[in-house]
């Protein structure tokens, strides 16, 4: 059996191309409607008070965990595709490997 330097089986999961494909589309599917997601509300004043009527916006979580998830969503983005790299890398060098065998 073809073994990896450190000693675990080429066929282990990660060392496969769809687990990081999955994991990055999982992370943009939830994170990006978090971090896009807005919330408001509108008060209405009578004319008689003299107050305007106004309305605020703002991130649904709260700007400050909107940036949390953003940055965090993409670190995590940036990790699975340095995965997906080394795994295309792996897999096409196990091909070559093969071809060269054969």
């Amino acid at each position: 059996m073809d073994t990896h330097r450190i000693g675990k089986p080429v066929n282990w999961p990660w060392s496969g191309v769809w687990p990081w494909v999955i994991g990055i589309v999982l992370v943009v599917v939830i994170a990006v409607p978090m971090v896009t997601s807005r919330v408001g509300r509108c008060v209405d004043f009578a004319d008689s008070t003299g107050q305007p009527s106004y309305c605020v916006t703002g991130p649904a979580l709260g700007v400050e965990a909107t940036w949390a998830v953003g940055i965090l969503a993409t670190l995590l983005v940036v990790f699975l595709a340095y995965g997906l790299v080394r795994a295309t890398r792996a897999t096409r060098a196990r091909s070559h490997r093969q071809d060269v065998d054969a």
